[in-house]
C-alpha cells in the first residue's frame, strides 16, 4: 500500500514537470504569423562623396556609414524615398525597397525593386542589383551608386538585420534569443540625404514659386535636349521646381541654355523688378540667352525670376508636395515637403483639430517633427496644416491687431522656437492656414482589440492581416478568438504606415480598416482595460521588448481564451514547488495513518 501511495505522488510530480516544460515550449510560439522574421533597423548616415554639391548629379557615390551591427552577419541597405505630389494628387508615404527582388521579399514580403523608379542603386559600387553586406567590427562603411537621384528629395537609408541573435538580460551568458521587429537607434542621427532642386520658376515681386509654368532645356545650338530618360520640357507644379538630369561624359562639358515660357501677366527679362528679399530664398538668378556651361559631375543650379510688370503679382495657396512617417518605438518622425518657403507647419488632429506640433519650414520647403509617442493620438489621424507667410513683410509683428495678443503670439513663438529648430534669418507675416489633403495615420506600435466589420459587428475567428500601405501587400497574419478578440504585439508590427484586414466567412469581401478607424471601434475596450497602441502600454506596463517584461504585461495574449496554464517559467517554479509541499505533506499523513493502522492491529493480535 505504502508503495503505491509513493508511486502515485512521484507520478503526479513527473506529470508536472512534464507540463510545466511543454507550456514553457509553446508559449513563445505566435498563433499564425506570416511575414518578416525578427527584424532590427538601424539609421545609416549618407554623404554625398567628395563633398556634397547644391544640386545632385546624374550619377553620384553616396558614403553610408553605421555602428552597432553584429559582426558576420548579414545586412540588408534599404533605400526610402517619400513621392513628391505630380499632376496635383495628394503625396503618399514612404516607398522603400532593397533594390533587390529576392531581398524585398524577405524584408517587405514582396518585391518593391521597381517601387522607386527612374532611380536606381548599386550597393556596393558597381553591385546591380544591391548586394548585401556584413559589417567589420559592428561598423558598416561602404560607398552605394545612384543613379537619376532629384533635387529636393529626402533620400533615408537603413540597416536591416534579419534575425539578428542577442544574448538575453538576466539569463545565462550562453542564451540566445532572436531580436525582435524593433528600432535601435536615437531617433535625432536619422538624417536623410537631400539636395536643392535644380532651378525654381518665382514671381519676382512676390517671391512666390510659380505653377504651370513650361520651361524648356536648349542645347548649345538652341535645340530642344533630347536624350533617353529626360522629361523636357518640363511644367512647374506648385513649388516651381524644374530639375534636369543630363549625361556628361566624364572629363566632358556641355553648353545649356534655359527657355521658360512665362503666362502672358509675366515676362522673363534681363532687369527683373526683384524684391530685395529674393536672396533669403532664391540664388543664381539665370537671364535669357545665358549660356550655361556644365562640366560632368558637377551640375548646375538656376533660378528664373519672372516679372509681373505692372499686373498684381502671383499669389497661391500653399500645398502639400511630399510627406513619409516612422514609428521608431518611442517616437515618431514626421517629414514632408511643402511648396511655399518658410511657411509653418503644424499637426492637428483630424477629428477635433488641436494642434500637436509646429515647426518652420526651410527655404525650399523641407520640414521635420519628431514627436514621442506618448502625444500622438491613437484614435485620429493628424492633418496637415500650412500657414503660408509672406516673405516681401520682415515683420515680427503678429497678424492680430491687439497689443496683448501680439505678446502671446510673440512668446508662443519663442516657446516653440526652442524645441521646432526655427530658422530665426527670416520672420515673416503669416496668412490664414490652409487644410491640407495630407493626414498621417497613426503607426501603432501595438494593437489589441476585437474584429469588426464596418458596422461594429463583432468578427469570431476572423483572419486578420497587416498591409503595408506602400505595397498593399500582407506583412504579418493572425487570428481573433472565438469573441473576435486577438492582440499584436509591436515586435510583429512595421515602422511604416499599415493598415488592418479582416477575413471572414460572414463577410462578402474583406473589410480594410485603417488604424484610426480600428482604434476609434475599439474605444471603450482600450479605455476601461488601460492600453494605449501608440505607447504599447497596458495598465501602464510598457509592451516594447526593449523593456523586461513586468507581471502585468505578461497577462497580454494573442488569444485570451487560449492561455497556457502558467504564465512563465518563474510563475510554475513557485506553484510547482506549492504543489510538492502539499502533495508530499498528504503522503506523509496518509503514511503516519497507515502505520498507525498497522499498530493497531498488531496490539489487538
Amino acid at each position: 500500500m505504502t508503495r503505491k501511495i509513493l508511486k502515485l505522488v512521484f507520478g503526479i510530480i513527473f506529470c508536472l514537470i512534464i507540463s510545466n516544460k511543454f507550456t514553457s515550449t509553446v508559449q513563445g510560439q505566435t498563433p499564425t504569423p506570416a511575414g518578416p522574421a525578427g527584424q532590427k533597423w538601424r539609421c545609416l548616415k549618407s554623404e554625398q562623396v567628395g563633398g556634397r554639391t547644391a544640386v545632385p548629379p546624374p550619377e553620384v557615390d553616396v558614403n553610408l556609414t553605421g555602428a552597432g551591427f553584429p559582426s558576420l552577419h548579414d545586412i540588408f541597405v534599404v533605400l526610402c524615398v517619400p513621392p513628391v505630389m505630380t499632376g496635383g494628387q495628394t503625396p503618399t508615404n514612404y516607398k522603400c525597397t532593397t533594390g533587390n527582388s529576392e531581398y524585398d521579399r524577405l524584408v517587405f514580403n514582396s518585391d518593391r525593386s521597381k517601387s522607386i523608379l527612374p532611380l536606381t542603386m548599386e550597393l556596393p559600387k558597381g553591385s546591380s542589383p544591391p548586394q548585401k553586406i556584413q559589417a567589420a567590427g559592428g561598423n558598416l562603411d561602404l560607398i552605394a551608386h545612384l543613379s537619376e537621384a532629384q533635387g529636393h528629395v529626402s533620400y533615408a537609408f537603413f540597416g536591416v538585420t534579419i534575425n539578428e541573435p542577442s544574448l538575453v538580460s538576466g539569463q545565462r551568458a550562453d542564451t540566445i534569443q532572436y531580436a525582435t521587429f524593433q528600432f535601435e537607434q536615437n531617433p535625432a542621427q536619422c538624417v536623410s540625404i537631400r539636395w536643392d532642386p535644380y532651378g525654381r520658376v518665382f514671381d519676382s515681386q512676390s517671391l512666390e514659386p510659380m505653377r504651370g509654368v513650361m520651361v524648356r532645356l536648349l542645347n548649345a545650338k538652341k535645340s530642344l535636349v533630347i536624350q533617353k530618360g529626360l522629361l523636357n520640357p518640363q511644367r512647374t507644379e506648385a513649388d516651381g521646381q524644374f530639375n534636369f538630369f543630363v549625361a556628361i561624359k566624364p572629363g566632358g562639358q556641355r553648353t545649356f541654355y534655359i527657355d521658360p515660357v512665362p503666362a502672358k501677366t509675366h515676362t522673363f527679362t534681363d532687369a527683373p523688378n526683384l524684391h530685395p528679399n529674393y536672396v533669403k530664398v532664391y540664388s543664381d538668378l539665370y537671364k535669357p540667352n545665358e549660356p550655361i556651361i556644365e562640366a560632368a559631375g558637377i551640375p548646375e543650379h538656376r533660378d528664373i525670376p519672372l516679372d509681373p510688370g505692372t499686373n498684381p503679382p502671383y499669389r497661391s495657396k500653399p500645398v502639400l508636395m511630399a510627406m513619409a512617417s516612422l514609428n521608431l518605438g518611442n517616437v515618431t518622425k514626421f517629414e514632408g515637403l511643402i511648396s511655399h518657403p518658410f511657411s509653418w507647419v503644424s499637426l492637428v488632429g483630424k477629428i477635433t483639430g488641436g494642434e500637436i506640433s509646429r515647426v518652420r519650414a526651410d527655404k525650399f520647403g523641407a520640414w521635420e517633427i519628431l514627436l514621442p509617442n506618448s502625444v500622438i493620438p491613437q484614435n485620429e489621424a493628424l492633418k496637415v496644416r500650412i500657414t503660408k507667410v509672406d516673405l516681401t513683410t520682415l515683420s515680427q509683428k503678429s497678424p492680430n491687431k491687439t497689443f496683448s495678443k501680439s505678446v502671446y503670439q510673440f512668446l508662443l513663438r519663442a516657446i516653440r522656437g526652442v524645441f521646432d529648430s526655427v530658422s530665426s534669418k527670416v520672420s515673416a507675416q503669416e496668412e490664414a492656414p490652409t487644410d491640407t489633403d495630407g493626414e498621417f495615420q497613426p503607426i501603432l506600435t501595438y494593437v489589441e482589440g476585437f474584429a469588426r466589420d464596418q458596422d461594429g459587428n463583432v468578427l469570431p475567428f476572423a483572419t486578420v492581416n497587416v498591409k503595408l500601405e506602400m505595397s498593399d501587400n500582407l506583412y504579418y497574419q493572425t487570428t481573433a478568438d472565438e469573441n473576435g478578440f486577438f492582440s499584436i504585439l509591436p515586435q510583429n508590427l512595421p515602422i511604416f504606415v499599415y493598415y488592418l484586414e479582416f477575413e471572414s466567412p460572414d463577410l462578402v469581401r474583406p473589410v480594410k480598416m485603417t488604424t484610426e478607424e480600428f482604434s476609434q471601434k475599439n474605444e471603450e475596450h482600450l479605455r476601461e482595460n488601460n492600453v494605449n497602441l501608440m505607447e504599447a502600454t497596458k495598465n501602464g506596463q510598457s509592451l516594447l521588448p526593449t523593456t523586461p517584461p513586468s507581471p502585468a504585461s505578461e497577462t497580454v495574449s494573442p488569444t485570451p481564451s487560449a492561455k497556457p496554464l502558467f504564465a512563465n517559467d518563474q510563475q510554475s517554479f513557485i506553484i510547482i514547488i506549492l504543489t510538492l509541499v502539499v502533495l508530499l505533506g498528504v503522503a506523509g499523513g496518509v503514511l503516519i495513518y497507515i502505520r498507525k493502522k498497522q499498530l493497531q492491529n498488531s496490539d489487538l493480535l
